[in-house]
């Protein structure tokens, strides 16, 4: 965690008797404990978990986190906010994130003072947090995963944010504000697809801020966007991976 320097760490396993976790765990506080940060930034073991996965193809993690060695979470703090993020959560972990990403993405999607917005696919509230205290009204932080969800809820409520609404369901079928002023949605790298879009269309929001990591989907989605009366009025390129050809690309949309 850039903002912090706190470290945590992971193994994904099957189901079963873990006999060496304790001493995994262990061994693992006691190697991070000689890692260096960059510049004068300490980095910080916090702890050790286990991911416990039973389904089959490329899933990175576990249903269940389990800690071997101390916490099973860490913070960090950037653009003035410091988020809980537990072994299961998304988060960018870019340490000019803030410069990069959200600071450009928020000045896309306008003013959002005394307006309700909604944060699809919201994570711990990355977004959501920011546009809350940027001004908006009310937020409504939609995000499938459970970890994340209580993350954001934990985040919202040390920040003082009673605006701020968690509503745990899949995007495509999840009830939550409609025609908001702006609907931000940041899908993972297979892109909106059919139902998302349908379910942005049936929100009826009056803007909208799409955060792709792949331009290919992102390609399609706005395709079925535009094709539904949609117009791109601005796109910016955000390179969170440095030395690699994947960007994330914001895009900023207006009804036609």
């Amino acid at each position: 965690a850039a903002g912090t320097g706190e470290l945590l760490m992971g193994i994904v396993t099957r189901p079963g008797l873990f006999e060496q976790g304790v001493e995994f765990g262990t061994r693992m506080m006691a190697a991070a404990s000689d890692l260096q940060g960059s510049g004068s930034m300490k980095i910080v073991p916090v702890g050790v978990v286990r991911s416990i996965s039973e389904r089959e193809g490329n899933f990175l993690l576990g249903e269940k986190h389990l800690p071997l060695k101390g916490r099973d979470h860490q913070f960090d703090r950037s653009g003035g906010l410091t988020f809980r993020i537990r072994f299961g959560s998304f988060y960018q972990i870019h340490r000019h994130a803030e410069a990069i990403l959200y600071r450009p993405a928020l000045e896309m999607a306008g003013d959002v003072r005394n307006q309700v917005v909604v944060d699809g696919y919201g994570g711990i509230g990355t977004f959501g947090l920011r546009l809350a205290r940027a001004g908006a009204a009310r937020v409504d932080i939609v995000e499938e995963n459970p970890t994340a969800c209580d993350d954001a809820r934990f985040n919202a409520k040390a920040h003082g944010m009673p605006g701020v609404r968690v509503v745990q369901a899949p995007f495509a079928t999840a009830e939550f504000s409609a025609q908001p002023d702006l609907l931000v949605v940041d899908p993972p790298r297979a892109g909106l697809q059919q139902a998302g879009v349908a379910r942005v269309l049936a929100a009826q929001p009056k803007r909208l801020l799409h955060v792709a990591c792949a331009a290919d989907s992102l390609a399609r989605d706005l395709e079925l966007l535009c094709a539904a009366g949609w117009k791109v009025t601005a796109m910016r390129l955000c390179d969170m991976f440095p030395h690699t050809d994947h960007v994330e690309i914001v895009t900023r949309l207006d009804p036609a």
